[in-house]
């Protein structure tokens, strides 16, 4: 009985799959480096350059801010100063 119960178990576990467990949550380090690279291509921006130029690096800009969003960079809020 108690065999039937652990392969059960077993089987269940194998049908979830693995556990996340906040694996998008981004370290201070790491926030820190987005906003870097956000600032950098701020300032490319306001520099000027191309059409071509200009509209990849709001594209690269944007994937950044969509990281720091996803990463939940926000509750490193006060120490991004």
């Amino acid at each position: 009985m108690t065999r039937n119960i652990a392969i059960s178990f077993a089987l269940v576990l194998f049908a979830t799959g693995p556990v996340s467990v906040n694996a998008d949550d981004l370290s201070l380090d790491a926030c820190r480096n987005i906003q870097e690279q956000i600032e950098y291509y701020d300032n490319l921006r306001k520099r000027g350059g191309s059409a071509q130029q200009m509209e990849s690096w709001k594209q690269t800009r944007e994937r950044y801010k969509a990281q720091f969003r996803e990463g939940d960079c926000k509750r490193w809020k006060k120490q991004l100063r």
